[in-house]
């Protein structure tokens, strides 16, 4: 929602239904349909913000999902995203959870909203305190 009362047009894609999205929704692995909607010459976005799945970086999550029999290893998307961003050459964001793999992240802690995320910004530089 703060990217549209900014003033961009917002897009969502996401493998599952997303029936309460306020904006136009593709239902699509979002790499791939990025990966074909933009090299493939349609119009260009001005910036993208991508959250991969998280689960291969939620603490604890492996050793939950062997407690309870299922033996599952979750990918991690990061990279991929982020060299297909990158090859888009525009601004772009990466959002993930704490303890995922982002290059010179942000963290945001907003406890009173249940936010604690990681966003990896390209072209930006901060300096830490």
């Amino acid at each position: 929602m703060g990217y549209e009362r900014a003033g961009f047009d917002v897009v969502g894609v996401d493998l599952k239904p997303q029936p309460n999205y306020p904006f136009p929704f593709v239902q699509a692995d979002a790499l791939d349909w990025l990966e074909e909607w933009v090299l493939s010459g349609h119009d260009r976005f001005d910036a993208i913000h991508a959250s991969p799945p998280c689960q291969k970086h939620v603490k604890g999550l492996s050793a939950m999902n062997k407690s309870i029999g299922r033996d599952y290893n979750h990918l991690d998307l990061i990279p991929q995203t982020r060299s297909l961003l990158l090859e888009l050459g525009i601004p772009y964001v990466i959002e993930n959870v704490v303890g995922s793999q982002l290059h010179n992240p942000i963290r945001i802690c907003g406890s009173s909203f249940g936010l604690d995320r990681l966003f990896e910004c390209s072209g930006m530089k901060l300096r830490r305190r």
